[in-house]
């Protein structure tokens, strides 16, 4: 949630803004097996919100591999 009042000191005239959201997560970890890599998604989306501009929706995919020298 933002303040209603901001930084300046002014006091804002609407509402300030909220949003909710919900975060999913999968993770594979293929170190614990002997493979050397990792996998994760994270989904976000927007369940709701007052006084915004737009709802973030997004979709993040993280792949890693280990190399031991």
């Amino acid at each position: 949630m933002d303040a209603k009042i901001k930084v300046d000191g002014k006091l804002q005239k609407e509402d300030p803004s909220q949003t909710r959201s919900q975060t999913i997560g999968l993770a594979f970890d293929g170190l614990a097996i002997g493979l050397p890599l990792q996998i994760d998604l994270d989904m976000t989306t927007p369940i709701s919100g007052k006084n915004t501009a737009f709802a973030n929706k997004s979709n993040v995919f993280n792949f890693k591999t280990f190399y031991k020298f």
